[in-house]
């Protein structure tokens, strides 16, 4: 949608502007770091909702198939074009271009997977166990 792909293109204004003046941290291209992060959060968030909305904890689905629809939408819609898997990958070629030398490639790329895992099952795994525990 839009949205989300405006709002990439906003964050991804932010590379190369925070922590520019540290040459320990100036590499990271931190707003699309921003991006993706906040793309699988609202991903997840929309995954455990339907879990907890849509599919109650006893395996039967509701009735309300406009939740169903709005979270498929927000899920694939806004999140899919607010997260990117090629601008993603770019970053990681261009970083391991520009420093031909370091694994500097491979922390952004493993951190952000990392990141992303860690944060999603955070918000994934409260949201689905309270459903679990109320059948």
């Amino acid at each position: 949608t839009p949205p989300g792909a405006i709002l990439r293109w906003k964050l991804s204004k932010l590379n190369g502007t925070i922590f520019q003046h540290s040459r320990k941290w100036k590499w990271v291209p931190y707003g699309t770091l921003m991006a993706n992060v906040l793309g699988s959060l609202v991903s997840i968030s929309c995954v455990a909702t339907y879990q907890h909305v849509v599919v109650n904890g006893s395996g039967s689905y509701s009735k309300d198939g406009w939740s169903a629809v709005f979270l498929k939408a927000m899920q694939v819609g806004f999140a899919g074009s607010l997260s990117t898997v090629s601008t993603f990958v770019k970053e990681i070629v261009d970083i391991s271009k520009k420093y031909p030398s370091h694994a500097k490639s491979c922390y952004y790329g493993i951190g952000t997977i990392v990141c992303c895992c860690l944060l999603g099952l955070s918000i994934y795994s409260p949201i689905v166990r309270s459903s679990a525990g109320s059948v």
